[in-house]
């Protein structure tokens, strides 16, 4: 392990302690000088103040750097922890409101500016175990500061933690000091456009935020609902600063274990999407459990359910959604989706109890679960959004080059990420390791703009020219691709992409799936795709086995089918096919029959079986279960049940009965015998009953 790393997990686990110290002193010393209905105002009044400082936080490390903006901020915080410790005394009501506010900026702010440090330093999607040991550093820092602030209610008093605060600041700042800068300069995007606006053009940055917001909004109504029932149950400071500790440590030794075992197993296995979505579903199901039984105790379990969740497996899947983007975007706009977005939706969801307080303060438990339920509701449906934004913001890094992925590197569980949505089964990282070599073969060419200022000129007769005066270059692709459209270019650009095509793959595959290219484009890839002829074919192949158009459905299949013709070892995993089969059974019957009569393969290959049956639909679901099944045996199957012989028919209908997985059978079975399949009587061995088929159909 490298110095720089032992300092990162070293600094965070300080940080991390520092936070759970100053959470307990600061909930103490609130709900000892104040009632617990004065928590929602605070949690607004933090939030007004903090987006302002949280705004020029994010200015400030756009300009110098969150390496330098970071220690130079602790060292503020040691000395205003000191301050308010000898002020405490004097002006302990003023002086507890004002830690509340303090607490609130300098946690989300700090960890913020952390997490910047990291990403810059140490490129997370190269940091494999680094990114999981600083993690792993941070669940056990929770651990020593709810430990340490146990200790301290029990031998001194709630003050002196605010004294204890200092060193822990001074330290962190030193270790953070020590990480180091920046292995990459920081794009020039972000140095000179503001967060807001870059925020505001990005509709993946826009989804973040919005999550930020649904999870500080369901936490603050669950922790207004969990402070005020354990105020109102303890009441003494000297029981409520012990409860705290106690509170405090239990979770964070609970989120020491799911950080080492069960998140990092969830997000390798399940990928981005699976692990954000464990939060609000735990939520859903913990909040409708509460309703029924209800109680403290209930209370104060969802409340530790959502913190320890929160800190494991949320952490673990929302920081690596920052990776894709360059380091001057993350400078300008992730203080402000962290802190400023937390604080809007603590600001919400405080304002809400609020008005239940004025308006019926006997049903403020309800509400706040009604507000936690809805946000985790939609926080559901938000998690797989941001699984589909975050590939498309890798593959446009990659593709521009603002995201380094060097052959060390490449090997890491945030890259598995990358293609969570396709199933979650597809091999991500051989893909990105190709496109980044892919890359890395490519020298600048100087005829190379003038080149793509002839294919974009839509001059067709400028364009041959340009397609046939050299190999077309990799880095034009994407602008052949839309020419395949035009019947007057298609055969050219056609050519021009086959050529280039295995070293294309990825930038094919993002084509074929951008529902926003003409679909006689769109169509064309496929057979583009089958001519590259490896793996990556097949995974780009498989996720257009799921997109809403039947045509490029059909397409892909029979490239699949073409491929793994050539190459038995290429086609997708039986599972992913099944799921294609079933889903294309599925449809409704309207749908199923609508479809135009079958035309024929483009691939000579697939050309007896297209021409089978006149059923389209049929032919699709046949040409799948070909990359599972004997395709030959399949052929005679499908030939035999068009045929007038009845036996013939039958020994079809029987093979077929045998061969055909029972996932699928039920939904198959009408469309080829009219009834479902009843249990097979059949004596002879599939080898035999295709030796029949043969025999028939020969003559």
């Amino acid at each position: 392990m490298s110095p720089a790393v032992v300092l990162a997990t070293f600094s965070g686990a300080l940080m991390i302690a520092d936070l759970v110290v100053a959470k307990s002193a600061r909930d103490t010393l609130f709900l000892s000088n104040f009632s617990a209905a004065a928590l929602p105002a605070a949690m607004i009044v933090t939030a007004g103040v903090s987006l302002p400082a949280v705004f020029g936080g994010s200015a400030l490390m756009t300009r110098i750097g969150p390496h330098r903006f970071l220690p130079a901020f602790l060292v503020l915080n040691a000395l205003a922890f000191v301050a308010e410790w000898l002020a405490v005394p004097e002006f302990p009501r003023a002086m507890a409101a004002v830690i509340y506010v303090h607490v609130g900026l300098f946690g989300g702010l700090s960890i913020s500016a952390f997490w910047s440090v990291v990403n810059e330093r140490f490129d997370p999607h190269s940091a494999r175990r680094t990114f999981s040991t600083i993690a792993f550093g941070f669940a056990l820092g929770g651990l020593f500061g709810g430990l340490l602030a146990e200790r301290m209610s029990a031998w001194f008093d709630v003050r002196a933690m605010l004294l204890a605060l200092a060193p822990l600041n001074l330290v962190g700042a030193v270790c953070v000091a020590g990480i180091g800068a920046p292995e990459a300069r920081s794009d020039s995007v972000g140095e000179s456009t503001s967060g807001l606006r870059i925020l505001a053009s990005s509709a993946y940055l826009k989804a973040l935020a919005l999550l930020v917001v649904l999870v500080a909004m369901g936490a603050a109504a669950l922790d207004y609902s969990f402070k005020s029932s354990v105020a109102a149950a303890l009441g003494e400071p000297a029981r409520l600063a012990e409860f705290f500790a106690v509170y405090y440590t239990v979770t964070s030794v609970a989120t020491v274990v799911l950080q080492g075992t069960a998140s990092r197993h969830v997000l390798d296995r399940y990928g981005l999407g699976v692990t954000l979505a464990v939060l609000p579903a735990a939520l859903l199901v913990g909040g409708a459990a509460s309703l029924l039984v209800g109680g403290l105790a209930t209370i104060v379990l969802l409340r530790g359910a959502e913190a320890v969740l929160a800190n494991s497996f949320f952490r673990s899947a929302y920081e690596p959604l920052y990776t894709p983007l360059p380091p001057g975007q993350k400078r300008a706009t992730k203080a402000i989706i962290v802190v400023a977005s937390d604080r809007f939706g603590d600001a919400l969801g405080s304002l809400g109890i609020l008005l239940v307080l004025w308006a019926a303060p006997a049903h403020v438990w309800p509400v706040s679960l009604g507000i936690v339920l809805s946000a985790a509701a939609v926080l559901l449906w938000l998690a797989r959004r941001l699984q589909r934004g975050y590939v498309a913001e890798l593959a446009t890094s990659l593709r521009t080059g603002l995201v380094r992925i060097s052959e060390h590197e490449i090997a890491d569980a945030t890259t598995r990420l990358t293609l969570s949505q396709t199933h979650g089964q597809l091999d991500r990282e051989t893909l990105l390791r190709e496109i980044a070599s892919a890359r890395k073969r490519l020298s600048p060419a100087p005829e190379l703009a003038a080149t793509a200022v002839e294919l974009a000129s839509g001059d067709a007769e400028r364009i041959h020219r340009a397609l046939a005066a050299r190999p077309l270059d990799p880095r034009l692709v994407s602008f052949v691709v839309p020419l395949i459209e035009y019947d007057e270019l298609r055969g050219a650009a056609l050519k021009a992409l086959a050529a280039v095509a295995p070293h294309a793959v990825g930038q094919l595959a993002d084509a074929m799936l951008e529902r926003e290219l003409p679909d006689k484009a769109r169509w064309r890839i496929p057979a583009l795709l089958a001519n590259a002829a490896d793996s990556r074919a097949v995974r780009a192949l498989t996720q257009g086995l799921s997109d809403p158009d039947f045509d490029l459905r059909e397409r892909c299949a029979r490239a699949l089918l073409s491929l793994h013709r050539r190459d038995p070892a290429l086609r997708p995993p039986n599972a992913l096919v099944l799921s294609a089969v079933e889903s294309e059974l599925q449809v409704p019957p309207s749908v199923w029959r609508s479809r135009s009569a079958t035309r024929r393969a483009d691939d000579p290959g697939l050309a007896e079986l297209a021409g089978l049956r006149k059923d389209r639909s049929l032919q699709h679901v046949f040409t799948l279960l070909c990359l599972i099944l004997d395709p030959e045996s399949l052929e005679l199957a499908l030939r035999a049940l068009d045929a007038d012989d009845p036996k013939l028919r039958g020994t079809a209908l029987e093979f077929l009965d045998n061969v055909i997985p029972s996932e699928v059978k039920l939904l198959l079975w009408p469309h080829l015998a009219g009834k479902a399949p009843g249990r097979s009587t059949a004596l002879r061995s599939n080898h035999e009953l295709t030796q029949e088929l043969k025999r028939s159909l020969s003559g």
